[in-house]
């Protein structure tokens, strides 16, 4: 793959892997375009997750020893990366048989009109902030989901978390952390299924850094865009949404 070409997909998997559009559809486009085979670049976008979980870590890096310390955000990502697991892999293995433009876009339209919904019907106040048992199980099976194509991760999670009651900033927050074992996990599922080995993803280096570097500013202008008008964020993130999922009908 050419420097350009990896320099391209690294800028989009840094954009998308954070907003309610598909990261892996949006990648499965691009390389089909750049002529290679849609089997080839679901491996790729999978592969990406790497830059993603940089991105991530380098967020975190300063609140992780106090995140990890709480016994109720160490319950959520154990209780909810094990249920991704579980949800997640079977699905995995069928995800060649989802690669239909149709099953793309009502994926994407359905995140969109969610989460308008949610920006127009949302009441201020009473929000939460611990995360229940139940929370947990909903989000692993909500992430283990977002194997397929058309499905964002971030998406589909921060959805779930906003109709749960949680702020639009706790929601992005808890959907960005929890990203980091998700995203590991699907690197390793890509090297043990996909038959790819080490040596491919460190090929893709430029991608990966660029991914991280890129993905690292969107995380931290989004979490500060929720922070300050989560609402006006949310309608935002549905319309785009929206508009993205009916282009692609």
């Amino acid at each position: 793959m050419r420097l350009e070409e990896q320099l391209l997909l690294g800028v989009l998997q840094g954009v998308f892997e954070w907003l309610p559009v598909s990261s892996k559809t949006v990648l499965l486009l691009t390389a089909a375009l750049l002529g290679y085979p849609l089997s080839s670049s679901y491996s790729l976008s999978l592969a990406l997750q790497a830059g993603t979980v940089l991105s991530a870590l380098a967020y975190y890096w300063r609140e992780l020893p106090e995140l990890l310390s709480d016994s109720k955000v160490i319950r959520f990502l154990l209780i909810s990366t094990t249920v991704t697991a579980a949800v997640g892999t079977p699905l995995y293995l069928l995800a060649r048989e989802m690669l239909s433009g149709l099953g793309l876009s009502i994926s994407t339209i359905a995140i969109g009109a969610a989460l308008l919904a949610q920006g127009i019907f949302r009441r201020e106040g009473g929000e939460r902030e611990e995360v229940r048992h139940r929370d947990s199980l909903l989000f692993g099976v909500a992430q283990g989901l977002a194997v397929l194509p058309g499905i964002s991760r971030s998406g589909i999670t921060v959805t779930l978390l906003l109709y749960l009651s949680f702020s639009p900033a706790r929601a992005l927050k808890l959907s960005f952390l929890a990203s980091i074992p998700a995203n590991l996990g699907a690197l390793l599922v890509t090297l043990l299924f996909e038959g790819v080995a080490w040596g491919e993803v460190e090929s893709l280096l430029p991608a990966l850094l660029v991914s991280a570097a890129v993905g690292l500013a969107t995380m931290g202008a989004l979490i500060e865009l929720a922070r300050r008008r989560g609402r006006e964020l949310t309608l935002a993130m549905g319309a785009v949404t929206l508009l993205l999922g009916a282009m692609t009908i």
